[in-house]
């Protein structure tokens, strides 16, 4: 087996500035099989994403409805986001995306995993997953104006178990799982 990996050239070329969190840059690498030097292409994040796996005091998934750009449709995902600020933390951006996506507000939230990368071959952006306990409906959602949410769904966690296997967002999957064996629910649901 061939362990020589490919050489990184120069510094990558900003194709696409960042806006919402989003750019795209090219960078060179040498493949070290055929000598030749090959573009490619990722997109990038300047700051760590957050999701959060949120429940409910009666055991209950809070989850949105929200249209994405890139799948020209209406996703059922967990709530998540980036801090809004460049000296935020990600711990603090978790709580105002609940609060902002869905009008709920935890007693607790836990970190339960730092640093997931859902597409490491194009993708350069991080996601660290939190778990939310004994969340509350304080107000109404209030997105920001780029975010289209259309619903907040409130599911049992056995029908949100079930729903897994039909969800598109690999994040929410991921994010399930971690979190249902972390907070030590993921016997219960069986």
């Amino acid at each position: 087996m061939n362990t020589e990996l490919p050489e990184k050239i120069g510094e990558p070329k900003i194709l696409i500035p960042t806006r919402y969190n989003k750019g795209a840059e090219e960078q060179l690498f040498r493949n070290p099989k055929t000598g030749k030097t090959e573009p490619y292409l990722f997109f990038t994040a300047e700051k760590i994403s957050v999701i959060v796996f949120a429940l409910t005091e009666n055991n209950e998934v809070i989850a949105i409805d929200q249209y994405r750009h890139a799948a020209d449709e209406i996703i059922r995902e967990l709530p998540g986001g980036t801090p809004k600020l460049k000296n935020k933390l990600p711990q603090d951006a978790i709580r105002e995306e609940l609060r902002e996506e869905t009008g709920y507000e935890a007693d607790t939230i836990e970190l339960v995993r730092e640093g997931m990368i859902f597409e490491p071959s194009t993708i350069k952006a991080t996601y660290n997953v939190y778990a939310a306990q004994n969340c509350k409906k304080i107000g109404e959602p209030n997105p920001e104006a780029n975010e289209y949410i259309t619903a907040v769904r409130i599911i049992p966690l056995r029908d949100w178990i079930k729903e897994l296997s039909y969800l598109k967002d690999s994040k929410s999957i991921a994010a399930t799982i971690l979190a249902t064996h972390y907070l030590g629910v993921a016997s219960i649901i069986r």
